[in-house]
């Protein structure tokens, strides 16, 4: 998470942190494995 973090900031990007015990971070957890992006562009 550090790394991801520094990488993050080095390319102005917003980083959020979700609680797993909302009912939003539990299925982000279970159906992400906890990991998720909102992207700015298409992946190509």
């Amino acid at each position: 998470i550090d790394e991801l973090s520094i990488m993050a900031a080095k390319g102005r990007a917003e980083v959020r942190f979700i609680s797993v015990d909302s009912e939003e971070g539990a299925q982000l957890k279970s159906g992400f494995g906890g990991l998720a992006a909102v992207l700015r562009y298409p992946i190509m």
